[in-house]
């Protein structure tokens, strides 16, 4: 079993959901996997632990919208097996440092000057609009 189990958090990208190991016959997979790969950098996530690859390209695609003036929906660059918390949880993590980051909608991150850029162009159409209210 243990080759299998090896086998299946090795493929890459490193990905290892609890639930997938608890019907493998393991009652406690984060512990399994705490206690198997020590040395190994793992982020521990709500339901499955994931390699430094996948919370890197959370970081380095978070970095290429703010650094471009550009947004990016952090969900097409993840496994598509996370749930909704993990992500957030990755996000979470990653925006910690990075207070000119703007979330939307919970995954998508845009850039402060992406907003201000779109608040300028829109603001004659937002006037229009406002006036045609009233």
């Amino acid at each position: 079993m243990y080759i299998k189990i090896h086998i299946l958090i090795f493929c890459a990208p490193f990905f290892a959901e609890f639930d997938a190991l608890s019907r493998l016959g393991i009652s406690d997979p984060k512990g399994y996997i705490k206690k198997r790969f020590k040395s190994e950098p793992l982020v521990y996530l709500s339901s499955c632990c994931v390699g430094p690859d996948v919370s890197e390209q959370v970081h380095y695609s978070v970095d290429e919208a703010l650094n471009t003036g550009t947004w990016v929906d952090i969900k097409t660059v993840l496994p598509s097996i996370l749930s909704h918390k993990d992500i957030s949880e990755l996000l979470s993590n990653c925006l910690k440092t990075r207070p000119n980051a703007i979330v939307c909608g919970s995954t998508i991150v845009s850039s402060d000057k992406l907003v201000s850029d779109s608040k300028e162009a829109f603001t004659g159409i937002m006037t229009q609009k406002a006036e045609t209210v009233e």
